[in-house]
């Protein structure tokens, strides 16, 4: 992503690599401590570990690029939070769907509940955000 292109254009592959290697090991260190727990304590300590190794990173990247940290969060709060909220979403609708129903009926509804609630989210709380993350990405009329 946009790390690996910051690091890779100011010639540090080096810290790339390594931090690589840092987030593969650490996930996988975290995904067997956690597993015996249960498949939802392991999504959820792959979320934490995950939100701490990318913040290795950010120690780097961030006085490079001249980006303050409040600034970088205050632009990852609005999918931070529908992230929350979709999770939330998913999580009471599972608790909530029958248990006869076949997995995979229930796994697609929990899918298309969760990219509703995360839609949702960022278009009622930070339409404006939303608004200028698409204008950013749709392809200029000539």
């Amino acid at each position: 992503g946009v790390r690996a292109q910051l690091l890779a254009a100011m010639h540090q592959n080096s810290k790339l690599a390594r931090l690589s290697l840092i987030e593969v090991f650490g996930s996988i260190v975290v995904a067997i401590a956690a597993a015996p727990f249960g498949l939802i304590p392991l999504v959820w300590a792959l979320f934490a570990v995950t939100g701490l190794i990318e913040a290795i990173p950010l120690i780097v990247v961030l006085p490079l690029t001249g980006v303050s940290f409040l600034r970088y969060a205050s632009a990852l709060a609005p999918p931070a939070f529908a992230t929350i909220f979709m999770t939330i979403a998913v999580m009471v609708t599972r608790m909530v769907l029958p248990d006869h129903w076949p997995a995979s009926v229930a796994l697609i509804i929990m899918i298309a509940v969760g990219g509703v609630a995360y839609g949702a989210w960022l278009f009622l709380a930070y339409r404006r955000w939303l608004m200028d993350v698409i204008a950013l990405v749709r392809p200029k009329k000539a």
